[in-house]
């Protein structure tokens, strides 16, 4: 059975595996794996220190920190994530060894994407995974989360569309080092010009695809 798996995945990319796992991580959270509907923050919060990146306490220490400056952040300034939902973030991220810092621009941007474009939490968690992966550094990502909300108000599309597109198409990007603000221009361009989905993603693995010697 492992020789026939072998051959199954031969020539797979290890991104392409990652997102193999990502996709079946997405079902687990949407099937209440990883985040059951009874679930209260405590317990969320529990959770997600059992598996971050150092020792529970500390997991503990600085994951409560994420919530308290979301918290705070959405009165101040008015984001409209629930704290349910913050709290699904938080732990949907540090399953991913998310640095805090990043998982704090990550889910504010989300607190507002989240209402703006009333897609799904989990197409939107699964976009800004992809969005972080893409950026090489906290000021890229920096960056980045603003080029994609300018996405959604260039786009000749519905952020629903929209957000499926950038998940089927950013794994080019990531696999292949490319600029997310040009990556995405490129995008906004094939949809001005009245492009398909399916011939978008043709078009960009074309572009932007490295070829091997």
């Amino acid at each position: 059975m492992w020789t026939c798996c072998s051959h199954l995945f031969a020539g797979w990319s290890a991104f392409s595996l990652y997102l193999l796992v990502c996709h079946s991580l997405l079902h687990n959270y949407r099937d209440g794996v990883f985040i059951r509907p009874a679930a209260n923050v405590e317990e969320k919060l529990t959770r997600a220190a059992n598996f971050y990146i150092s020792d529970f306490a500390t997991n503990k220490k600085d994951l409560q920190e994420v919530v308290d400056i979301i918290t705070k952040h959405k009165y101040d300034k008015g984001g409209l994530l629930s704290t349910d939902k913050v709290h699904d973030a938080m732990l949907f991220f540090a399953h991913h060894k998310v640095p805090k810092s990043r998982m704090i621009l990550i889910i504010t941007k989300l607190s507002y994407l989240y209402p703006v474009t009333k897609v799904d939490a989990e197409s939107l968690l699964l976009l800004l995974n992809n969005v972080n992966y893409v950026s090489q550094t906290e000021e890229d990502l920096t960056t980045n989360v603003k080029a994609l909300e300018h996405c959604f108000f260039k786009a000749r599309s519905t952020p629903s569309s929209l957000v499926k597109l950038l998940n089927e198409a950013l794994p080019i990007a990531i696999e292949n080092e490319i600029d997310f603000v040009l990556f995405t221009n490129t995008i906004l361009t094939y949809l001005a010009r009245g492009y398909a989905q399916t011939s978008i993603i043709e078009h960009l693995s074309r572009k932007f695809t490295k070829k091997i010697p």
